[in-house]
């Protein structure tokens, strides 16, 4: 019996003994790889305070930072403020403080859809968290990429979790910031 984290358990089911890179973008972020050598390497999974750049977390953070930005005035007022306002049920802005004291890292994350529903509809605010989300997860694979190379064959990259699985929000996005990086 071996105890393992989900994101080792992940990269072991996408690639059993070969080697591979895994992109994990859900609540959280991770990628894990292995080199052709055998050797691991992770970069993110340092979670909502220290990392968990690219998740629904990232994302969700995001659009309340841009929320009490706007309030104050030093960014731009967008749909996507008023929609986290009602989502969460709150009058004005100041209703946010003590709302994010209380609220847990899922609570955070599921503010997500909502910056991609608005990122979709053109809201230059999501769209911007959008993208700033997409970069940061191919950030990851490259970093993996470059650290567990040479390779002698370009390494598969998998994605799972909910914003990176096939019909995933971001997947798209984040296959073609690995493809302008050279990285298919």
């Amino acid at each position: 019996v071996t105890v393992t984290t989900d994101a080792e358990a992940a990269l072991a089911d996408a690639f059993g003994d070969e080697p591979g890179i895994l992109l994990i973008a859900g609540t959280g972020s991770i990628a894990w790889g292995r080199a052709e050598d055998g050797r691991f390497v992770r970069c993110g999974g340092w979670g909502a305070i220290l990392g968990d750049e690219g998740s629904g977390y990232a994302l969700g953070l995001g659009a309340l930072r841009a929320a009490v930005r706007a309030a104050d005035g030093r960014d731009p007022s967008t749909e996507l403020n008023e929609a986290v306002l009602a989502e969460l049920g709150l009058e004005e802005p100041q209703a946010l403080i003590e709302w994010a004291a209380r609220a847990g890292k899922d609570k955070v994350a599921a503010l997500a859809p909502l910056v991609l529903q608005h990122a979709e509809a053109g809201d230059e605010t999501a769209i911007a968290l959008r993208e700033e989300a997409a970069r940061a997860l191919a950030e990851h694979v490259v970093v993996l990429h470059e650290r567990l190379g040479p390779w002698k064959t370009p390494p598969t990259v998998a994605f799972a979790g909910g914003l990176a699985r096939p019909d995933g929000p971001l997947r798209a996005a984040v296959a073609g910031a690995l493809q302008k990086a050279g990285i298919e």
